[in-house]
């Protein structure tokens, strides 16, 4: 080609400086340079296009450049990154050089080598500078499944690199990746929902040094080799894809937002509600499963994990708010192997702590001496687990230390061994463990039964010495799943069953509470709270062990005192968390865990699982720890019939709160039928100070049974967090009943339109807002036909999908900017269906396609206003929802025809005054044309549904 010599760019003009300033503001984080360690920008190819595509943008730079005779629309369609490289180059009259060329388009970036049609120029330094400049334009997308060799100049588009951890040849990085690059995770997936600013974050494993490559291969070739029908399983880490660059060898996987078991027992207290110690065993013992798919249940091909233990077992935060809604999931899988029907294969020496006798070296220099060991050394491995998660679940973090302390002074006293944490010494399952599992079951109350059983589903099929003992993956899954089931409906059961004896024994004030079961006589050795020992020895001392094996104690009954004083007292030790209240413990260690100490003995009881106190001189709010934030999270409804004429004397001592929460049913434990308990009475009007019964409740047991008889007529009530983990476990086969689902026939066949306040000032609660959208949309998604709406405040967009992921993604990426002017807006979405009040539509067509198609009058409508209620003056929405309900009426529709539900978020006075007005202050009732409601995002979500549809909804304060 003939040599070209380029014109001057006029850097001066308006045009190239404006351009300028878009490149230095429109730049985005990234990482490039040797082993992609340094941080580089790049400009998405979409941030091109619609800068130079607007605005006549290409033609005003054209001129700028003084290139004429080039056809604008054409750069626009095939040259606009070669158009943007040479400006930044200071060669921009050089583009009516490459519109001749169709090896320098667009789609042929990025050039690797000099093009043989690219322009010669005085410059000798001209190719150089545009290969450096054009790697900011041609960052590539993150692709599932990718497995590239990466050239040092490449850009990463990863917004985000944070090393979060190590072990071995690996280095582990928390990175972000700019959501327009990211194709990491196929749109089929049907993966956990999770919170919005965690869909972009992923986990970066580099590892470095002489294995490095065949570690890299070998996790690769493992999270290949467990994928079914080309998904990953749900309690194994997922693998999105794997690049090389330089000497580093990269795997991308699952983020964990929580840690690994071992950091998140360290860092949260154990579950104190019988729901969360379920719902917690419920997930850790799935991860089973993905032993399973190890171990090949589906297929011929077995494989081993063989580095089970806590800091492998990742955990990702739910949808919900509780602590414990959390996922298992099985990680790092270096150390897997695999074989063809074949049931042993060679140790590859993996977790030392954890690992099963048979793995055993007493000398770390005989590690390469081969072992064959069969895949259930795996079992052994997390039996161990379930160990140490049921000493943390039981006791918290600082009791499973001293539990690893003292197994490694067993070891040291009978191996002479120092530093270790193993299970065994050798050939058996150490004392320490045995003594353990053993003192947790003899001292365990209602909430800790699941513990007890996982335990001794441990002591049966797991940590067995004879491994041809042990239990198979898959029947660990089965045992331990019947195990959570069936102790989910047993706690229901015996807390009604409990009721019963409290009844009984309330005139007598016996100490009724549950409680562990505690010694005759104070054990030799024991410390009171003073520090000081709680008894004196006559003759020689007997000094305590640290951990003293738990005795076959027998209850003894103590004296009681009255019930003011106790409750005196006990008051003196709860506290209020997450809205409920719950006996705080000063200090967990007792029993085996510590013998010079504080100890449940010397403190207060805690408070019965069922049942609080309210005397008449004490205010005491509910007591159990089924209640969270005012919801009722776990016992049934069933309660037991009694006759006005035994009321009195057997009434149990009950909070102001108890009859009303008792129909506030999780859907785990709603699935019997609720009795009659009208005739109970309330502590106040059954027990006087001296738990005497009362001569005002003894006189008129009727005002009590009307009084239960209208906490009895509230509405069925579930949380959100409750309903999110309905979904959650609905999408995942565990087909629990939704308590009150019966109220679905009320909306079915109708219209479901949701509205979003996308205000600024709505910005922090957009998570939460996206939440209310994901349950909603999934429960009423089948009863409008025709999909859902999503409609936003500030932008004329909207969407359409049967789908609830569909809703919850479109509310995710709407811009939350402004303050909204909700009258003109709702009044136009209002308007867009008014219009529609009289006529008839026509069903898409279905395959019957034959069959005529009839047409359907117009359905009625459910509007959901998500909003904070923080609108522009004079934005008063109030003379809208008249106009709407003069419409209806003349058009003779029902008040049920339409329900506009404001569902509010945030606390501002003015804007709960707002919305209040709406509900209460239109004079809608007087007609009986009350189409409004609010409700707190938070609340009762049947009351999101109904409370503009149902008075019994409406009513109810949530």
């Amino acid at each position: 080609m003939a040599e070209i010599y380029a014109e001057i760019q006029a850097e001066h003009d308006s045009e190239i400086q404006a351009f300028l300033r878009w490149h230095s503001t429109t730049r985005r984080p990234g990482i490039g340079g040797s082993n992609h360690a340094t941080p580089y920008h790049f400009i998405p190819f979409s941030a091109v296009k619609e800068y130079l595509g607007a605005n006549q943008r290409v033609e005003r730079l054209l001129a700028a450049l003084f290139v004429k005779n080039v056809d604008a629309q054409y750069v626009r369609e095939h040259y606009l990154r070669p158009l943007a490289i040479l400006l930044l180059i200071g060669q921009g009259p050089m583009i009516q050089v490459f519109v001749r060329y169709l090896s320098l388009m667009d789609h042929r970036l990025p050039f690797r080598t000099r093009p043989e049609d690219f322009p010669r120029s005085s410059d000798s330094n001209l190719f150089d500078r545009f290969h450096s400049e054009q790697w900011q334009f041609c960052a590539a997308d993150l692709e599932y499944n990718m497995d590239l060799n990466l050239h040092k100049e490449e850009i990463l588009p990863i917004t985000h690199k944070e090393e979060i951890g190590w072990g071995g040849n690996a280095k582990v990085f928390k990175i972000v990746v700019d959501k327009e690059y990211n194709k990491l995770v196929p749109h089929h997936w049907q993966m956990p929902e999770r919170p919005p600013d965690l869909q972009n974050t992923f986990v970066l494993k580099t590892y470095r040094g002489l294995d490095a490559k065949e570690q890299h291969k070998n996790e690769q070739n493992a999270f290949k080799i467990l994928r079914h029908d080309g998904k990953p399983s749900p309690f194994i880490v997922a693998y999105y894809g794997s690049f090389i660059d330089d000497d580093t060898y990269n795997i991308i996987l699952e983020y964990a937002d929580k840690g690994n078991l071992e950091n998140f027992m360290r860092v949260t207290p154990p579950p104190s509600t019988p729901e969360d110690m379920i719902a917690l065993w419920e997930r850790l013992c799935k991860i089973t499963h993905g032993l399973a798919v190890i171990h090949g249940y589906r297929d011929r091909l077995l494989g081993w994990h063989q580095d089970i233990k806590p800091g492998n077992i990742l955990i990702m935060s739910g949808s919900g708010t509780s602590s414990y809604d959390v996922y298992f999931k099985l990680a790092d899988l270096t150390s897997c192997h695999f074989t063809h029907n074949q049931d042993f294969d060679r140790d590859v020496v993996g977790t030392r702590a954890y690992g099963a006798p048979e793995t055993f070296r007493s000398d770390r220099r005989i590690d390469p001496v081969p072992v064959s060991v069969k895949q259930n050394v795996d079992i052994w491995s997390m039996g161990c687990v379930f160990s140490e998660a049921a000493v943390w679940s039981r006791f918290g973090w600082n009791r499973l230390l001293e539990y690893r302390c003292r197994r490694t002074n067993e070891i040291h006293e009978h191996l002479d061994l120092s530093g270790e944490e193993w299970f065994h010494d050798e050939h058996n399952v150490l004392r320490t463990v045995r003594e353990t599992h053993e003192h947790i079951a003899n001292t365990s109350r209602l909430i800790h039964r699941v513990i007890v059983k996982i335990l001794q589903l441990v002591n049966k099929k797991m940590l067995l010495n004879e491994h041809e003992q042990r239990a198979s993956a898959i029947d660990i899954l089965t045992e331990s799943t019947r195990i959570i089931d069936t102790t989910r409906k047993t706690i229901g059961i015996s807390i009604t069953r409990d009721s019963s004896r409290h009844g009984q024994e309330a005139e007598h004030g016996s100490d009724f509470e549950e409680r562990p079961i505690t010694p005759p006589n104070v054990p030799p050795g024991y410390m009171s709270k003073s520090g000081e020992p709680s008894h004196k020895t006559t003759g020689r001392d007997i000094e305590a062990p640290l951990f003293p094996r738990p005795l076959s104690w027998n209850r003894t009954k103590r004296d009681t005192p009255k019930l003011q004083t106790r409750l005196a007292h006990r008051q003196h030790q709860m506290k209020t968390v997450n809205g409920y209240h719950q006996a705080q413990v000063a200090d967990e260690s007792f029993g085996p865990f510590h013998s010079g100490s504080n100890t449940l003995h010397d403190l207060p009881d805690p408070p019965s699982p069922a049942f609080s106190y309210h005397s008449s001189d004490t205010d005491a709010s509910s007591l159990s720890p089924f209640h969270a934030g005012g919801t009722h999270q776990g016992i049934g409804s069933q309660q037991l019939d009694r006759g006005p004429s035994s009321a009195a004397k057997h009434a149990p001592l009950r909070g102001h709160r108890l009859a009303e929460d008792t129909t506030r049913t999780s859907s785990h434990f709603s699935n019997r039928p609720t009795r009659d308990h009208s005739n109970y009475i309330s502590a106040a009007d059954s027990l006087n100070s001296d738990g005497a019964t009362s001569s005002r409740t003894a006189d008129n047991p009727t005002s009590s049974k009307s009084q239960a008889q209208e906490h009895e007529e509230k509405p069925p009530h579930v949380s959100l967090s409750e309903g999110l983990r309905w979904k959650r476990n609905k999408k995942q086969g565990l087909h629990d009943p939704l308590h009150g689902e019966e109220n679905l026939s009320s909306l079915n066949i109708r219209d479901h339109i949701f509205v979003i306040d996308n205000t600024k000032s709505m910005l922090p609660h957009r998570n939460n807002a996206i939440s209310v959208v994901s349950l909603l949309g999934y429960i009423v998604k089948d009863s409008d036909p025709n999909g859902l709406d999503v409609y936003f405040t500030q932008s004329t967009h909207s969407a359409h999908s049967s789908k609830s992921t569909d809703l919850s993604m479109a509310v995710s990426r709407a811009p939350f900017q402004g303050i909204s002017n909700m009258r003109a807006r709702l009044g136009q979405i209002l308007q867009e269906h008014i219009a529609k009040f009289g006529t008839t539509t026509t069903p898409s067509k279905s395959w019957y396609k034959w069959k005529p198609r009839r047409a359907e009058s117009h359905r009625p409508l459910s509007f959901y206003v998500l909003t904070d209620g923080r609108w522009q003056p004079q934005s008063d929405v109030g003379p809208v929802i008249k106009s709407l309900v003069e419409s209806m009426k003349e058009h003779r529709l029902l008040k049920e025809h339409v329900g506009i539900q404001f569902i509010r978020f945030g606390d501002d006075p003015q804007a709960k005054a707002r919305l209040e007005h709406l509900d209460h202050g239109l004079g809608l009732q007087a007609d009986d044309m009350d189409i409004v409601d609010t409700t707190p995002w938070d609340g009762n979500i049947w009351k999101h549904m109904l409370g503009a549809l149902n008075p019994w909804y409406d009513d109810d304060p949530d």
